[in-house]
């Protein structure tokens, strides 16, 4: 049986709609802001907020929408991605 990627780990941590830490989601192997950063620009609502534990910042995540539709606006990994077409007139 294969294994869940990380992405289908995360999302199944988060699918429950409550705050998880991202020490939970190290846990797992991850780079939490990465694989978070991917599952949105794939389409996934996900929240995030700081909050103070044991004198010490945490970043905590939660799924607000599983899935929004990818048709509606192209969506890339990063803000600052470039379209090939973009690329081209960049390398002109």
């Amino acid at each position: 049986m294969k294994r869940p990627s990380q992405n289908d780990q995360i999302l199944e941590l988060l699918s429950g709609g409550k705050w998880v830490g991202h020490h939970r989601l190290y846990e797992i192997g991850c780079v939490a802001h990465s694989r978070i950063a991917e599952l949105r620009s794939r389409g996934h609502e996900i929240e995030q907020r700081r909050v103070t534990v044991d004198g010490r910042p945490v970043w905590e995540y939660r799924l607000v929408a599983p899935l929004r539709d990818p048709s509606a606006r192209p969506i890339f990994p990063y803000p600052c991605a470039k379209t090939t077409e973009q690329l081209k007139l960049d390398a002109a």
